[in-house]
Order: structure tokens, then C-alpha cells, then sequence
């Protein structure tokens, strides 16, 4: 789910295309995926020059996958 203030941009849920070994690891593709959406809207807003306050947050709730990344 990526919100822009209290605004819904984008929600998107599908099967995972590899199999990991762990739910660690899963957790991690799946943050990784996760970021490279607001990173292209980042990149949009540049482009259409539109001020941007500050970094995205993105939450996870797994430990071990924050350790990895």
C-alpha cells in the first residue's frame, strides 16, 4: 500500500514468483520489491517538478529482514 499523505496512490498483493527458504528471506524480496515504487514516484514528481517533503518511510515488521537489508 503506498500513500501520498492521507491519500491511497497504490495497493498491490500477488504471489511471490521465487521460492525462498526462509520467511526471512521472503520478507526481504518482498521490501526490496516494496521500494522500488516510491522510488519511481519519487522520480515522477522530479520530472513534473513537484516539491516532496522528505524521505518515503517504509515499515517492516521482521527483524531479520531489516537485518538483511
Amino acid at each position: 500500500m503506498l500513500l501520498l499523505g492521507i491519500s491511497l496512490v497504490s495497493w498491490k498483493s500477488k504471489k511471490q514468483e521465487t521460492i525462498s527458504l526462509s520467511s526471512a528471506e521472503a520478507e526481504y524480496r518482498s521490501l526490496r520489491k516494496v521500494v522500488g515504487e516510491p522510488v519511481w514516484l519519487q522520480r515522477l514528481f522530479d520530472e513534473l517538478i513537484v516539491p516532496t517533503n522528505g524521505p518515503f518511510h517504509v515499515y517492516c515488521d521482521s527483524q531479520f529482514a531489516l537485518h538483511i537489508a
